[in-house]
């Protein structure tokens, strides 16, 4: 993703990735996105609807979050710190 790709919900374009890149201690692509729907927005929404995102015409399913996706512990990390 690079940003200016569609947001879709069941099918229906509802908004556009405004900012994208990958997050390599999660091990995907992440995005912040500005979307618009029918109904208010809130944590029962974002939790149990369905949402993709059109890239070249392709479809990706998306996970949505109202807090920022986080790894804690970083055990998605790939790379190994070593302090000396």
């Amino acid at each position: 993703m690079w940003g200016g790709e569609a947001v879709l919900h069941d099918g229906v374009e509802i908004g556009e990735v405004r900012s994208a890149g990958y997050a390599h201690t999660l091990g995907g692509a992440v995005a912040l996105c500005n979307v618009h729907a029918e109904v208010k927005i809130d944590k029962a929404f974002v939790e149990n609807q369905n949402f993709e995102i059109d890239t070249a015409g392709l479809g990706s399913a998306a996970n949505a979050y109202l807090r920022t996706p986080y790894d804690p512990t970083a055990s998605r990390a790939r790379l190994s710190f070593i302090y000396c």
